[in-house]
């Protein structure tokens, strides 16, 4: 099959890369003609727009509806803001059309990358997927009533008018049937992890990052993630951390991640007189990712009792168990059931300082008096292997062209 993904991002992002890319590499793996037609943060640093990587050719065609650049995000004004969605979604429309998919997937359900997937499966009789893994109007940070609006219809809209559906937490696949997206049209993929990536060691790399960042023989704990408070309470760790009770090693926390709350969360850390205990590291390459998981004990999943939280499904707490570090984070959403009921980390109450701060003491202890907890880590990810979702997501395109080729043989008339 020849399958197009139609992003709104970059594959330097969370989801272009952890989700995305995972799920083209596997498609391609299996000898299907794979494109990424994509948005990128950086457009004008981009030398080459066109690459293949793993089998998967790669065409970044406009700019993204922000800027980022190093640590810092910069945000457009409304009118070139709108100017740019409308360059965005006429070149990635060009573009699909160019490559005359089978299928057409739209990766979230942003105004760019929805209109080049009606207009492009429209014009190539392709079908329409759209993949929803968040709740774009709540979970992004925008500048304007009308900017959520606009993101919260093409939220409701697409999933209407798609032959297929796809997310990967159980709160957005409910959210889905309840909207009207009837349940065979809909159904839950989740994000791939391929281990070979996460389990190779770089100690010559390890200790220079070590180095670096001055932990010393300090025990870590990791946070990695957008810094934007809009959608990751980072300030919830932070004051966490203030109270995690002394250890027999020092403690070190570790921010891997850049957004425009960077200089904000570093205030705070003064604030709360922790910022000598604290290490930011800024956006670091994803390939680096592995390396920052291998020299924590555990990693930490700030959130609140909200929606938001309930939404996401997120991929970075199956990459660190690949890794073999543990988890903390808060019971809600499949946060339960992806630490395997708490075998492989600790679920404590969302949005709660304290709690969070005594689930790390507690996992830290746990960690350092369970040898074989990292491979227990490894063992719970297996479900989420690569060639296990790409059967997954395989089978459901199946079910998605067979229906539709159904349904218009039932539309001829007959003789």
């Amino acid at each position: 099959m020849r399958i197009v993904f139609l992003l709104s991002q970059s594959l330097d992002s969370p989801s272009g890369r952890g989700r995305y890319f995972q799920f083209a590499r596997g498609l391609a793996a299996r000898g299907h003609q794979v494109h990424i037609v994509a948005l990128h943060h950086d457009l004008q640093s981009v030398a080459a727009r066109h690459t293949i990587q793993d089998g998967v050719e790669i065409h970044y065609v406009a700019q993204m509806h922000v800027r980022k650049v190093n640590d810092t995000t910069l945000y457009y004004g409304r009118w070139q803001l709108l100017w740019l969605v409308l360059i965005a979604a006429l070149r990635m429309t060009v573009m699909a059309i160019r490559l005359r998919p089978e299928i057409v997937h739209v990766g979230k359900p942003h105004p760019q990358n929805s209109i080049a997937g009606l207009v492009a499966s429209r014009w190539r009789r392709a079908r329409l997927l759209v993949d929803c893994d968040d709740l774009e109007a709540t979970s992004n940070y925008v500048t304007s009533p009308m900017q959520a609006a606009i993101l919260q219809w093409f939220e409701h809209v697409l999933p209407q008018l798609a032959d297929g559906v796809t997310t990967h937490s159980t709160f957005i696949y409910e959210r889905l049937l309840a909207s009207g997206v009837p349940t065979h049209k809909a159904t839950r993929v989740p994000s791939a992890v391929d281990a070979s990536l996460f389990m190779r060691s770089d100690a010559e790399t390890a200790a220079q990052w070590r180095s670096a960042l001055q932990l010393d023989q300090a025990r870590i704990v990791l946070y990695t993630g957008t810094l934007s408070l809009a959608n990751h309470p980072v300030d919830l760790l932070l004051r966490a951390f203030r109270v995690v009770p002394a250890m027999s090693m020092p403690t070190l926390l570790v921010i891997v991640g850049g957004g425009k709350d960077l200089e904000r969360l570093k205030q705070l850390a003064v604030e709360l007189g922790i910022a000598q205990k604290c290490r930011f590291t800024g956006r670091i390459p994803y390939s680096l990712m592995p390396l920052f998981y291998t020299l924590a004990e555990c990693t930490v999943d700030p959130v609140e009792a909200d929606d938001t939280a309930r939404a996401r499904w997120p991929l970075k707490i199956i990459e660190s168990l690949a890794c073999g570090t543990p988890v903390v984070t808060g019971d809600v959403g499949d946060r339960r059931s992806m630490l395997d009921g708490g075998r492989v980390g600790v679920l404590v109450a969302p949005g709660d300082a304290d709690a969070l701060a005594e689930g790390i003491a507690t996992m830290l202890a746990r960690a350092a008096a369970t040898p074989d907890l990292a491979a227990t880590c490894r063992q719970a990810t297996t479900d989420y292997a690569l060639p296990v979702v790409t059967d997954q997501l395989l089978a459901f395109y199946a079910q998605v062209v067979h229906r539709r080729a159904d349904r218009e043989a039932s539309s001829q008339p007959p003789g």
